[in-house]
């Protein structure tokens, strides 16, 4: 009996760390639809809601990294594809773009994926002493950081 109490405790506690088998479903083309981003199937897309990490230490001149983060969408056939990186004055402009690429044999893994600590690395002119990183958000408002060299 006591065994089978362990038993029962072990598998739990495995359950709520999230370390048991997914569960796995063939991706449709509904799935496109359903609101994660403004992209067509088996495209890619730009991700809603990035966030950035500035280092503390920024140096006067030469480049530098920030790491991006974000919700790529709701499976693991979403990935990350790459930044567009754009340049206007002492701002610049950074979207995340991401990928939603299964095909009709591809099983997506019933689990968000998201991109974690992604390398950008920013080489602004010397000159430039307070870069403004702008990161567009789906919801119609930008997120603004202040990096000052």
């Amino acid at each position: 009996m006591a065994r089978l109490i362990f038993i029962l405790v072990v598998t739990l506690w495995i359950g709520a760390l999230g370390c048991y088998t997914q569960i796995a479903h063939r991706h449709d083309s509904s799935d496109a639809e359903n609101g994660m981003g403004n992209f067509a199937a088996h495209g890619e897309y730009v991700v809603g809601t990035p966030i950035a990490r500035i280092p503390t230490e920024i140096p006067p001149t030469g480049p530098f990294t920030v790491l991006i983060s974000a919700d790529l969408g709701p499976d693991q056939c979403y990935r990350f594809s790459r930044f567009e990186v754009a340049w206007s004055g002492d701002s610049v402009y950074v979207r995340v773009i991401g990928m939603h690429a299964p095909d009709a044999n591809t099983l997506c893994l019933q689990r968000p994926s998201v991109l974690r600590d992604a390398k950008l690395t920013l080489d602004p002119p010397a000159d430039y002493r307070v870069i403004q990183l702008v990161l567009p958000w789906n919801t119609g408002e930008d997120r603004v950081y202040e990096i000052v060299r």
